[in-house]
């Protein structure tokens, strides 16, 4: 006959080693979602906010002072104008790569690569009480991830404001084209 072992010990215990296993994996996504709401994207967000503000703010100061004295009533905005300065403020060891502002008669996009990979910003300028302002943001690709379209808005809107301080005057209206926008200017601000 078969003797029958009693110091057995109950299976339980495999199942405590995959609770054990389960437990950890849960605390390593907490510790991973936590690190990257509170330090990752913030620090990304930052980094990206304060390119696109360099870049804009560099286009900007290229506006001559001397365009608010002119007796013009409309500035057309020219797509291959908008990627030469691109071209002439890029530098060849940024993250941003291949950088190519489009404009259509349904909106103004600027495609990028982060890191080869691809993203871009799309909106709508319009003008609104005098001021541009963009409308209907999205943003794609891996820069959504730290940036909002209600952020981008809030950036890009600031940006303008700072273009419309260099031309003196209020924009009455927004038209887009094929490559081209047109800004139809009011009286002096």
């Amino acid at each position: 006959m078969q003797s029958v072992d009693t110091d057995k010990k109950p299976r339980r215990k495999r199942g405590r080693r995959g609770l054990g296993c389960l437990i950890t994996l849960i605390i390593v996504v907490i510790v991973v979602v936590a690190g990257w709401f509170l330090a990752l994207r913030p620090y990304l967000h930052n980094m990206a906010e304060q390119a696109i503000d360099r870049g804009m703010s560099s286009a900007i100061n290229q506006i001559p002072p001397q365009i608010a004295l002119l007796p013009i009533s409309s500035v057309p905005i020219q797509e291959t104008s908008i990627n030469n300065m691109i071209v002439l403020n890029s530098s060849p060891a940024s993250p941003l790569q291949n950088t190519a502002v489009h404009i259509t008669p349904s909106n103004v996009e600027l495609a990028f690569q982060v890191y080869g990979l691809p993203c871009s910003i799309s909106q709508v300028p319009r003008a609104k009480n005098g001021q541009l302002v963009a409308t209907n943001v999205s943003v794609n690709g891996v820069l959504g991830l730290i940036m909002s379209p209600d952020e981008m808005t809030t950036i890009l809107n600031n940006n303008y404001a700072k273009a419309q301080g260099r031309l003196h005057h209020q924009i009455q209206n927004a038209q887009l084209k094929d490559h081209e926008m047109d800004l139809q200017l009011g009286k002096s601000a």
